[in-house]
Parts: C-alpha cells; structure tokens; sequence
C-alpha cells in the first residue's frame, strides 16, 4: 500500500507543474524588475561605444554597411549592432528596455534548448521521458542564468551577445548527436559558427568546436569526408576574415603579452574563472571562486577520464573512435565544458596580463555557470548507469526536485530583497565610473555622467551627439555635457 501511495503520488501530473511554476519564479522576478524600472535607461559601459557610434552614423547620414564589422575591443559586433539599428530604425529611438528584453528572452529560450537537449538525447537512447527529471534541469538552468549573480547580466543588455554565443553552441551539439545524415548539416554548422563569431568575440571558440562536430560526424558515417574538407574550409576563411585587417585595442594589452605570464598564473585565472558563480549573492567573492573553481575543473577532468578510461577498458576499440563512442550525454557534457574551457583560455590571453582579478568579472559569471551543464550531463549519465529501478529513480528526482524547489525559493527572496533594497544597480542609477557605482537617490544618471565625464575619451562626444540626434526618448538624457 506504501509503495502504491508513493507510485500514485510520483505519478501525479499535478506535481510536476507545480514544481515548473517554482522554476519561473526567478525568470519572472528579473523580468518584472526590466519592465518595472527600464523605462529611463540610459546605456552603460561599452554601449557607449558600440552599439551607439553605428546609430549615430545612421543619424547623421554617415553610416556605411561596413563599419558594424568594425572591432570594438576584441570583438566584432554585427549580430547585436545590426539589432539595436533595427530596433532604432523601427521605434524611432534607442530602446535599451526592448534590447534587455529581448535578452532575456533569449536567456530564457536557452534554458529551454538546453532541457531539450538533455531530453532529446535521453529519448534517442530509450529512455522513457521523466517530467522530474526535466523540472530539475530546469530549476538548475534556472538557478545558473537568473540567480544574483547573473544580475549584471539581466540588467545590461551588452551581455545579449554571451547568450547568442551558447545557443548557437547549442545548435552544433544537436547536429553532434544526430544517428542519420542530413543535408543541412554542414549549412548549420557553418551558420552557427558565422553568427558566433560575429556576434562576440568568445564566439572564435565555435570554429574548432564545429570541427571537431564535423570530425565526429564523419568518423560516425553520417557525414561524407567531402562534407569535413568543406566545413574546414569555410571556417578557416570564416576565421581568416574576422582577422582581416585586426588591430589591438591601443586600451588593452597586446595579445602575445600572455607568453610572458608564468604557467602557474595561468592556472590561477582559469582557476577563478570557473569558480566564479553563487547565484546566492550579488558578489562572487575571488577567494572562494579558487574553491570552487578547483573542485569543478577537478570533478570535469575526473568524470571525463573515467568516461575513456571505461570505454577503452571495456569495449574493443581503437583510440581514434573514442569520441564517436562515448554516449551521448558525455558527448554533450564534453562539448559543453570544451566550450567554456576554451572560453576561459581566450579570456586569459586577452585579460590575464591587465590583471588576474579579471578573471572574478561578473559579466564572467554567465560562462562559469555554463560549464556547470557539462558536469550535469555527465551526473545523469552516471545515475542511468547506476539505477534502473524506475520507482526508485522517480523517487530520487523528486527529492531533488524539493530540493532545487527550496534554492529556487530561497534564492528569488533574496533577488526580491536586493530589488526593494536597491541593492542591485539598476541601470537609470549607475554608470561606468566608479564613484557613481553606488545607488544614491539625489543624483540623476546623467549628472553622474556629467559630472566624469573628463575620464572617458568618448563620453563627450556621443552624449552630446545622441541629445543632438534625438538618439534617446528620455527627458533625463536631455542636458548638454558641460
């Protein structure tokens, strides 16, 4: 009767929505806390140079095609420069309100690929599809892309360009674990990598990452060699073109300044670098980012080689069929942990010699979170391999279904105290100057700008030039730079 009670409890398909409804209560939080207080944004930290220098141009008359190729740091930013001149051209004014929106859409749209992705491949592999075992991914994603930690990532919209980046990542995962051929493979592997790449500069890292997909797929028969050498072409003229004509930003250290940096530095940023996450506080502290950061590289290289060392133990294959072996679970957690590594190693070498506490940056946060994933991929495919009693699983997902519940809960509370506080730094207050960083009710965004104004080159300039242009639909925009 015991058993029955709990199989009729678990078997409730009342339960699983209600555990949803909790998943959301983080995403709804952030996106009344954008449509509450957007609606005098004014653009922060590097917007101030692109996207607004492309409107501007568009303003004035002197807009080219060519310049959204035109590098802003390290990056080249046609993907998101193109959409805030769509947006511009079609509202008549520069909305940050729409561009955090549409942020968070796409934030939300990727926690939603990547539960499908988790389920897709469960189902290729007959598992019977489980509403807990999906709510907890999604309580996770939840907890790794709207915690308190994210909060800078919700709250400017320059970060849009990180989450365009992992969906496309996404897209070559899904053509990685394909069992048939398709004829729009080879096109949405090159596409992927294209708009990555020219979306920001941590999308570089999907061209061997499309590779490397391109190489599984032909060693597993469904993609032809001809299919490889093209795809080796394409994105080697694809990253021949994003260097075409590359300088180095005069601000920034010269790419090759990392040759100088010891081996044991090195090891040390990308230490923090995945460490850097809490979604239960605003600030990652760097001390306990080298804890974390430590366990979560350590467990990765652990469950990785434990994943070849079976197969290699226990199956009769050669070395070069290792990766097209592996079940697919471990293919994505693989894929996804490469993705950030090599994330973080483009991050070393631009920002390491600038200092290692770079590595601790809160616009970070979103690339340490999703390294995460990869370490969940491999923990379900250890629990399948582990535990075939089906009672028994639906019982350990619910359980931690509760528990992930609780940490969604808690962690909301704290975001909604933080909110009401004015803890977080709502954008109409803040500015990239440090002494404005603090939340202070007598002073208005653009005296704070104003006030500064001699310690940024391009301040000047682009603020008087986006009042002139009626550039912003704001009546705080509206004071002449003195």
């Amino acid at each position: 009767m015991a058993m029955l009670t709990k199989q009729k409890l678990l078997g409730s398909k009342y339960i699983p929505i209600f555990l949803l409804a909790i998943a959301l209560s983080l995403p709804i939080l952030w996106i009344s806390t954008i449509l509450n207080y957007s609606e005098s944004y004014l653009p922060y930290g590097d917007q101030w140079d692109t996207p607004l220098r492309h409107i501007i141009h568009w303003q004035d008359k002197t807009f080219y095609f060519g310049e959204l190729f035109s590098q802003h740091n390290e990056s080249r930013k046609f993907i998101t420069s193109t959409l805030s001149l769509l947006g511009f051209y079609t509202l008549g004014f520069w909305s940050i309100k729409l561009e955090l929106i549409f942020g968070f859409v796409a934030t939300l749209f990727k926690s939603v690929l990547t539960a499908l992705l988790f389920f897709k491949v469960m189902g290729a592999n007959g598992r019977k599809f489980s509403p807990y075992l999906f709510v907890s991914v999604l309580l996770i994603l939840s907890l790794l892309n709207f915690g308190l930690s994210t909060y800078i990532f919700q709250v400017w919209s320059v970060t849009i360009e990180r989450t365009i980046v992992d969906i496309c990542l996404l897209a070559l995962i899904f053509v990685s674990i394909e069992k048939q051929r398709r004829s729009y493979h080879l096109f949405l592997l090159t596409l992927s990598s294209a708009i990555a790449t020219y979306t920001y500069s941590s999308g570089l890292s999907l061209i061997p990452l499309a590779i490397i997909v391109g190489f599984i797929n032909y060693k597993k028969g469904i993609a032809t060699l001809r299919d490889f050498v093209c795809l080796v072409i394409l994105d080697f003229a694809l990253c021949l073109s994003y260097f075409l004509n590359y300088e180095s930003s005069p601000e920034h250290t010269s790419l090759f300044a990392i040759i100088h940096e010891p081996l044991l530095r090195i090891a040390h940023y990308f230490i923090i670098f995945f460490g850097n996450f809490n979604p239960f506080s605003i600030y990652v502290n760097p001390d306990d980012s080298i804890v974390r950061g430590s366990i979560v590289l350590i467990l990765f290289f652990v469950c990785f080689y434990h994943s070849i060392s079976r197969l290699l133990n226990t199956r009769n294959i050669r070395g070069n069929r290792v990766l097209t072996e592996l079940p697919d679970l471990e293919m994505v957690g693989g894929l996804i942990f490469l993705y950030s590594f090599i994330v973080a190693g483009m991050s070393c070498i631009a920002r390491l010699p600038m200092g290692i506490e770079n590595a601790s940056r809160s616009d970070y946060t979103i690339h340490a979170n999703f390294a995460l994933l990869g370490l969940l991929a491999f923990g379900i495919q250890y629990i399948l391999t582990k535990e075939e009693n089906t009672i028994k699983l639906k019982q350990l997902y619910f359980s931690v279904c509760i528990s992930l519940c609780l940490l969604n809960a808690w962690s909301a509370s704290l975001l909604n105290h933080a909110i009401q506080a004015k803890k977080i730094e709502i954008l109409e207050k803040i500015s990239m100057f440090d002494n404005c960083m603090e939340y202070r009710d007598d002073i208005k965004q653009s005296d704070c700008y104003r006030e500064n104004s001699p310690f940024h080159p391009l301040f000047a300039e682009y603020f008087s030039l986006a009042n002139r242009l009626n550039i912003f639909k704001i009546e705080d925009a509206k004071i002449t730079n003195n």
